[in-house]
């Protein structure tokens, strides 16, 4: 039944976001033939404007749609009418969650893909040749030693969006989670949870800024800036390996919120 779902939520995702996903690679298609008449023109220049905004409006929206969809859909399977019968069948909440986030990483992975091909298809040619030749004789500069460690920050930067992805999918499901146990207007009390939550973060990151300056001559900063000239290498692994614990970290605390409240106090009256 987990395998039906998945593929039922990534069918559901896929008749909108493939469409969207098309018009990225026409609106790239397009502005890279406008390149092929490059003219003065006050006629050519702004349709080249009008091409150029349309490709990255395309994008950002290709880019951010995933996560949206994934957001409404949560809600309107699990908390609304619909949720009479998805809890009808024999999944379980943490199924549920896992199942709809996942689909949606899959098409966040292939936003991610389809932009890096649009990219290709606006810079074919020269300058896409340029960019190669640049980018080789870059990676020809680099030390033999220290090439894998790129190649480890890569995957390390990867896992990390992926992560952070994960990580604002559960946040937005907590919130409509938690606001979803108000009596009336629902979808105004998880917007305003949202809120809340981003107030408190804000005052503690506030009291985490003025600690620092009031007690920073109790750092070691002198340490820490000896160990990263030492080590940059190491610094850079240690860093993004910290992200990531604590994206992770986040993310299972947002995680239990909602598998919480859908175990213990759903309410779809």
């Amino acid at each position: 039944m987990v395998k039906k779902l998945f593929k039922h939520e990534l069918f559901a995702l896929g008749r909108v976001l493939f469409i969207m996903q098309g018009i990225v690679l026409v609106a790239a298609a397009f502005l890279r033939v406008l390149q092929l008449f490059e003219s003065d023109n006050l006629v050519y220049s702004i349709v080249f404007f009008f091409a150029a905004l349309l490709y990255g409006v395309a994008v950002l929206v290709n880019l951010v749609a995933p996560l949206v969809m994934t957001v409404v859909r949560y809600y309107r399977n699990l908390f609304t009418a619909e949720g009479y019968l998805s809890f009808t069948l024999p999944v379980t909440a943490a199924q549920h969650l896992m199942v709809k986030v996942l689909a949606a990483l899959v098409f966040q992975v292939i936003a991610w893909g389809v932009t890096a091909l649009s990219l290709v298809i606006v810079m074919a040619g020269d300058v896409l040749h340029e960019v190669g030749l640049a980018a080789a004789y870059l990676f020809k500069q680099i030390p033999a030693d220290v090439s894998w460690h790129i190649v480890l920050w890569g995957l390390e930067l990867v896992l990390f969006l992926v992560v952070m992805f994960l990580s604002q999918a559960f946040l937005y499901y907590g919130c409509i989670s938690v606001g979803q146990l108000a009596k009336k207007n629902r979808v105004l009390g998880a917007v305003g949870v949202y809120f809340g939550y981003y107030v408190v973060t804000q005052i503690v990151g506030t009291i985490i800024t003025v600690l620092i300056a009031v007690f920073g001559d109790r750092i070691p900063f002198d340490a820490l800036a000896e160990f990263v000239g030492a080590h940059p290498i190491a610094f850079v692994h240690l860093f993004l390996c910290g992200m990531l614990l604590l994206a992770t970290v986040f993310t299972v605390a947002y995680f239990f919120v909602s598998h919480t409240i859908i175990r213990k106090r759903l309410n779809l009256e």
